[in-house]
């Protein structure tokens, strides 16, 4: 019989992954210069804490949604009129 392997993934990873995806929708509808680290915290429902625990910066963030996403996330690098909220 084959050994089951189950991948284990920790909780703070999954919140990355949450951090990761939320900030790709919010690139993605209001471009990047269009949203906050703070957009961010309240559209993940996490603490700043905890946001800045695992990016201290939002390009950090950036380049880690570009990343996973690819060109699949084409967020746009200029302000738009919409703000994020």
């Amino acid at each position: 019989m084959a050994e089951k392997t189950k991948e284990f993934v920790t909780k703070g990873e999954r919140t990355r992954q949450k951090i990761v995806e939320t900030a790709a929708v919010l690139f993605n509808q209001r471009g990047f210069a269009g949203c906050s680290m703070g957009d961010i915290v309240e559209a993940s429902g996490l603490e700043k804490g905890t946001l800045y625990g695992h990016f201290s910066t939002k390009e950090e963030l950036r380049i880690r949604v570009t990343s996973d996403f690819g060109t699949s996330t084409p967020f746009q690098m200029q302000s738009t009129n919409s703000n994020c909220t």
